[in-house]
């Protein structure tokens, strides 16, 4: 056995030593709201369930969710000390704890207790949860128990307690352990001081008959069995017992014990996907066993080494989907072991290995075909084989300046290493340029006797393919030595930093320098970019006289789209379009296209891990391997669905944070990259990405801010009555348009690289790509009608979920956009053209009328006009007839009676048409406002008596009776008489004209007292009968 332990020694060694970072932790620090796991689950949607002693929990890779009693609730967590957990193939959770068995329906969000047939709850304890043929069962420390599939209208689910028969005889072994493997099921019966240990190989049998398990196989084995793990490949089962891992052959039912691990007390086992068997014993240690090389391992808890197991016993081993193991620990949350990490191998100091790496803060990298060398912070340069296997622990040899036992000098704060050739290198250091060289004897890091080539702060070194030297100075600007192998006195030329010179170079500190493949000479400082502006090989560099170096300036002073961001320039890259990157300081990449003499950048806004950009290499298909302040990414802009592609520690790499000219790439194409925590190298050949796609879950729907639970109502007749994962439709009001859909990418090798994809059919027709850490995704405003939402996701290496999810949703038109709104509206708009077209109608009447009165007011205007000019025309004339008459009457006595009576006729009627035609003229005057009134004393009464007697002779043509009712004595009044006598002609006229034979007109005349003695008034009243 000793031979075996030396090579379990051996294997632990190179764990610790050649693999940093093995583990993630997922603790009380990452949210964990306590770190007692107990069981862990995943359901289909991918999301990881946690039983703890505080309660249930649920993780998507960014966020929980907390389950926990609550008061007046039936339908919550019955109690919160839940010990096992377990998730059939139908997706259900079914939860155990010190209180008994319940279920959870994740559509609703509730709990419903089991019943276990013949049990109370709290008089027993599950052990575990298992399902075979489709049906759960429940182990206890009862039995073992068949639940029911449906809930009753109690809501409780039932569970029948099942018997165990071998052949007809009921068999009443406790079981201790319970398991499945293909359709059977495993069942342990430990030792007792009356049997030995007994493992029942059975199955499951239901129907309409029986409901029980029956033995098929029973064998003896000596000690404890307290765990199986079945490996399909083999048809075998693995044994984790009180002495070690054994194995059961299942074709011959035989036995090996003590093949692994033995006189370890082997407490659980899991086989992964990775071809390895994982189990823990009672110490806090992971154990594991490839089952391809049979090679046993362990990873040991290391409190002083950041990725190693955490300290404390393991209670729980459970394997995602996406390949990751769940180290589940007593008070300390979980241990995470990516088994599908890929082949990145990083180095870093170990104390306890006086070999290892000198120090942790890798500065630069170069190397040789056979020779990798590291410089150092603090610790000189450190060296190793390139040929080394990856697989053993790597040696280092320190190199101190001047070969010093301790260093300490400033040459041993190392910023650049440059190679000249592979014997010669030149260092960059805060003591100034040093030469590398390796002899006979070794590598010699400057010689005594042999001053520097510079002294002061240099942060970079540049040697041209004629072995000029460059040295890029933290405060000095530029330094050249041309090449020394003809330059024996090492004389150097200095290109310092004056701010009034344009062409100089921008700045005193130079970070970085490059010789693109068309002779162009780059020179990045802490405030810009330098291009020289002839080509580089014009330069006369013989070392005879100073060359002339005049500069482009590239410096920012304002954002431009189309420009440099940022100024800080850390590493110059020749892309093989021509194109150059620019690794800056807090603006990403910058991409110069020397055609166009434009800027396009690439920022954390387009994807990048973080905006402080260290270093950049690449493949030579053009993939670049990009070192940041924030992770190490892989970019690949032909990959339109995500160019990025992001590693982290539990991939393997030396950790976040990477360090300006720590990056090489050695000639057959492997790369290396520094940073705070040591250096990883990798062949970018080798490194694949994981092919299992992410799940998709959706998680809560949030209103203006707040989350929206099951049961809460949304609005007036919408109420959530389904999780939102579990629900198709999601319909809003329009008040509510602005909303966020919790979404979970559930990928869990590196969820911080896991990205969310959706697009909202009918608002946009393109994706939208946004990190899965953001866990929502956002509208705002939306308009009302409907609209489809498609969600996709990434892993952190571009592989995208093999199903989409599809949310239908859709916001309610506002209230006046209702149908019934919509109606009132359009009635109002009829009555309101209805009313238009009538008041249209009406005003055009109106003015259609104004128009008819105007003509008809001109058509008696000019009438009257027409009478008025015949009334002047007549009255002359009729003037001149009545003076002749009145004279006859007047002046010839001799008249007969009869004569006389004829003249005086003539001369009443002729007066009566000058009265008439003297009314036309005064109608004339009243219409245009002249007509005056003539007031003289009048007797009334005789004027009415020469009125009525004008109408003597026309009262006997009518055969009428005219009557004349005047008072005896005359009344006098002030009146215009003339007007009197016309009203009275006008009425007896008209009197006439309506009266028939032999009918009576009476013209009265009469006095009115007003009452209370006022004054009196005379009244005139012309009467008569009428026709018939």
């Amino acid at each position: 056995m000793k031979p075996n332990s030396f090579i379990v020694i051996v294997f632990i060694l190179i764990v610790q030593f050649c693999f940093a970072d093995d583990f993630r932790y997922l603790r009380t620090n990452e949210g964990l709201y306590n770190g007692e796991i107990n069981s862990t689950a995943q359901d289909q949607s991918g999301k990881m369930w946690f039983a703890t002693w505080t309660g249930l929990a649920s993780y998507n890779g960014y966020d929980f969710q907390f389950f926990k009693p609550e008061l007046g609730n039936p339908l919550s967590l019955s109690d919160k000390k839940t010990n096992k957990i377990f998730i059939d193939s139908s997706d259900n959770l079914w939860v155990a704890s010190l209180s008994g068995v319940s279920l959870f329906r994740k559509s609703d969000q509730t709990f419903h207790p089991i019943e276990l047939e013949g049990l109370a709850w709290n008089s027993y304890y599950v052990f575990n949860f298992l399902e075979s043929k489709g049906h759960v069962l429940i182990h206890t420390s009862q039995g073992i128990f068949l639940a029911s599939e449906s809930i009753d209208q109690a809501d409780k689910v039932h569970a029948k307690k099942l018997k165990l028969y071998n052949g007809t005889t009921q068999v009443f072994d406790f079981a201790h352990y319970l398991n499945t493997f293909k359709d059977q099921l495993v069942i342990v019966s430990n030792v007792d001081q009356y049997n030995p240990t007994r493992l029942l190989l059975g199955e499951l049998i239901v129907n309409k008959n029986d409901t029980l398990i029956t033995v098929q196989h029973k064998i003896i084995y000596p000690g404890n069995i307290n765990t199986t793990a079945y490996v399909k490949e083999e048809d075998q089962l693995y044994l984790g017992t009180s002495g070690g891992i054994s194995v059961l052959s299942l074709s011959n039912l035989k036995i090996t014990d003590g093949l692994y691990f033995r006189n370890q007390n082997i407490q659980k086992l899991l086989c992964a996907s990775n071809r390895k068997m994982y189990g823990y014993a009672t110490d806090p240690a992971l154990l594991f066993v490839d089952l391809n090389t049979r090679q046993e391992g362990r990873y040991l808890p290391d409190p002083m080494v950041s990725g190693s197991l955490l300290d404390n016993n393991i209670t729980c081993l459970f394997e995602d989907f996406s390949g990751n193991l769940w180290v589940g620990h007593q008070g300390l949350g979980f241990s995470i072991l990516n088994l599908n990490r890929k082949p990145f191998y990083s180095f870093k100091r170990d104390l306890s290995n006086p070999k290892s790496l000198g120090g942790n803060v890798v500065m630069c990298l170069n190397g040789t075909a056979r020779e990798i060398l590291i410089g150092l912070r603090q610790g000189g340069i450190n060296i190793t084989s390139k040929q080394i296997n990856k697989e053993g622990p790597a040696q280092f040899q320190v190199v101190h300046y001047l070969q010093q036992a301790n260093g300490g000098s400033g040459f041993d704060n190392v910023w650049d290493i440059a190679r000249e050739s592979d014997s010669i290198f030149w260092v960059a250091s805060n003591g100034g340029v040093a030469k590398l060289e390796k002899t006979s004897h070794g590598w010699l890091y400057g010689k005594a006797g042999d001053p520097a080539l510079y002294a002061g702060t240099v942060r970079k070194v540049l040697v041209d393919k004629d072995h000029n030297i460059w040295c890029g100075t933290a405060g000095d600007g530029l330094i050249l030595f041309p090449a020394l192998r003809k330059n024996h006195s090492r004389v150097s030329y200095h290109f310092g930093f004056n701010a009034q010179d344009k062409e100089g170079i921008s700045d005193k500190a130079v970070i970085s320098m490059l010789i693109d493949s068309k002779n162009r000479f780059w020179v990045g400082t802490n405030n810009g970019l330098n291009l020289l502006k002839i080509p580089y090989n014009q330069l006369d560099l013989t070392g005879h006289t100073r060359p002339t170096v005049k500069f482009q300036q590239f410096v920012a002073t304002q954002p431009r789209k189309d420009y440099l961001n940022a100024n800080e320039i850390n590493c110059i890259f020749e892309n093989n379009d021509g194109k150059i990157w620019i690794a800056t300081q807090g603006g990403g990449i910058n991409i110069f296209n020397t055609d166009s003499s434009t800027f396009s950048h690439l920022t954390t806004a387009n994807g990048m891990p973080g905006n402080d950009v260290q270093g950049i290499l690449s493949e030579p298909s053009g993939k670049k391997w990009v070192s940041t302040n924030k992770g190490f990414v892989a970019i690949d802009l032909d990959n339109k669905l995500k160019p990025f592609t992001y590693y982290n520690q539990s991939d393997g790499i030396q950790g976040e944070t990477f360090k300006v000219n720590s990056y090489y790439k050695s000639p057959d194409g492997e790369m290396f990259f520094g940073g705070d925590n040591g250096f990883t190298r990798f062949n970018p050949r080798e490194i694949t990405s994981n092919p299992i796609p992410p799940k998709l879950g959706l998680t809560n729907l949030r209103l203006l801010n707040l989350t929206v639970k099951v049961g809460d109502t949304i609005s007036r007749g919408n109420v959530m009555v389904k999780s939102l994962n579990e629900s198709e439709d999601v319909v809003l009001p329009f008040q509510k348009n602005t909303f966020s859909i919790g979404v979970g990418v559930h990928h869990y090798q590196y969820p911080g690289g896991n990205m969310i994809r959706y697009m909202l059919e009918g608002y946009n027709d393109h994706w939208i790509t946004v990190p899965a850490s953001n866990s929502y995704i956002y509208f705002s405003k939306i308009p009302d009608g409907k609209y489809t939402l498609h969600i996709s996701g990434l892993s952190a290496d571009n592989i995208e979920a093999s199903k989409e999810r599809v949310l239908n949703i859709r916001i309610l038109p506002p209230w006046y956009k209702t149908w019934y709104m919509t109606t009132l509206f359009l009635l109002m708009i009829i009555a309101m053209i209805g009313g238009i077209i009538s008041m249209v109608i009406r005003r055009q009447r109106i003015s259609f009328e104004k128009k008819i009165d105007a003509l008809e007011v001109e058509n008696n205007e000019n009438k009257m006009k027409f009478l008025t000019n015949i009334a002047h025309e007549l009255r002359t004339p009729l003037s001149l007839v009545v003076a002749p008459i009145e004279d006859m009457m007047q002046n010839y006595t001799t008249i007969e009676p009869k004569w006389k009576e004829h003249i005086n006729l003539i001369h009443r009627n002729s007066n009566y048409l000058l009265t008439l035609i003297n009314q036309i003229i005064d109608f004339r005057k009243l219409n245009a406002g002249k007509l005056q009134l003539n007031l003289q004393m009048v007797d009334l009464v005789q004027l009415v008596k020469e009125v009525a007697a004008n109408f003597k002779g026309l009262e006997n043509r009518q055969k009428a009776n005219l009557q004349v009712h005047v008072p005896e004595n005359p009344l006098m009044v002030k009146v215009d008489g003339q007007k009197i006598r016309e009203v009275l002609y006008n009425l007896l006229s008209n009197a006439f004209k309506h009266t028939s034979e032999h009918q009576t007109i009476a013209v009265t005349l009469e006095t009115v007292e007003e009452k209370n003695g006022g004054r009196r008034q005379i009244k005139m009243t012309v009467f008569n009968e009428g026709k018939d």
